[in-house]
């Protein structure tokens, strides 16, 4: 295995690690990779984008109860 893919690959699992059961966006990822950004900056990054709601704000605190 390429030395680039093994990194690659690594880097994808550890992001998917850090980001648990929350899906991962492929396209974000790969941007974040070029841009050469540690795993936990683009987990925070995939987190933060998927919190983006544009709805009222009870029910954005509803929907992101735990």
């Amino acid at each position: 295995m390429d030395k680039e893919l093994l990194a690659r690959k690594l880097y994808s699992e550890r992001v998917s690690a850090l980001m648990g059961d929350q899906d991962i966006d492929e396209e974000m990822l790969e941007q974040m990779w070029e841009n050469k950004a540690s795993p936990s900056e683009a987990a925070k990054a995939m987190a933060d984008a998927q919190n983006e709601f544009s709805g009222p704000a009870w029910l954005s605190r509803y929907l992101n109860r735990r």
